[in-house]
């Protein structure tokens, strides 16, 4: 099974944004929990310079994990989402998660979000400029799937390829944050926002 993306196909095209993100985020993520989290071991750089940057005792929130029932408890001192908005299928579903983001943080504090750059030097993959809403395939060997399949599975899922400069609109249209730094790390464009003071 090849690993490159494809384009979404017509009948996914008929699917509601919210059955495209069940059945190509939710679903997949779901599937491929256990084999994905054995590919994460090792923090980010520019993540973890922004986490020890944080002051001792500083309490927030790793939005994309766990199912969020204590966001509302307490506002947060600060918040990361990494490789998450680029799973909403639309522009208003992503601004929508962004402004989410500046809710549950306190005044004047940071945010730092992370998305999958279209323009990626990673010589693995290689996207078609033209088209940046893609399934990207993660394949998953039989012997970590389950030992009873002999075969290897492979689940699609769905990104929203950011352009340079993307992310920086969506956040700046909130009228929430302030952006503070904004570069390219690791085939992702990322953004430090620190949330305008004020009224909450």
């Amino acid at each position: 099974m090849s690993n490159k993306s494809v384009l979404i196909d017509k009948d996914s095209e008929q699917l509601t944004d919210e059955k495209k993100e069940q059945q190509y985020v939710h679903d997949v993520y779901q599937a491929i929990a256990p084999h994905f989290s054995q590919t994460r071991y090792k923090p980010w750089p520019v993540v973890e310079q922004f986490l020890k940057g944080l002051d001792v005792g500083s309490v927030g929130a790793d939005i994309g994990c766990g199912n969020g029932k204590y966001l509302g408890v307490n506002k947060n001192d600060f918040v990361i989402s990494i490789a998450v908005i680029h799973h909403f299928t639309t522009p208003e579903r992503r601004i929508a998660a962004i402004e989410e983001l500046f809710r549950i943080v306190k005044q004047r504090s940071h945010v730092l979000i992370y998305v999958w750059a279209l323009e990626q030097n990673d010589a693995r993959r290689k996207f078609d400029k033209e088209h940046q809403d893609v399934l990207v395939p993660w394949v998953v060997p039989a012997s970590k799937n389950n030992p009873n399949r002999k075969e290897e599975a492979t689940y699609n899922r769905y990104y929203h390829l950011f352009k340079k400069g993307e992310l920086d609109d969506l956040v700046l249209s909130t009228g929430k944050a302030q952006i503070i730094k904004s570069d390219y790390d690791k085939d992702n464009w990322y953004v430090v926002a620190k949330k305008n003071g004020g009224s909450q």
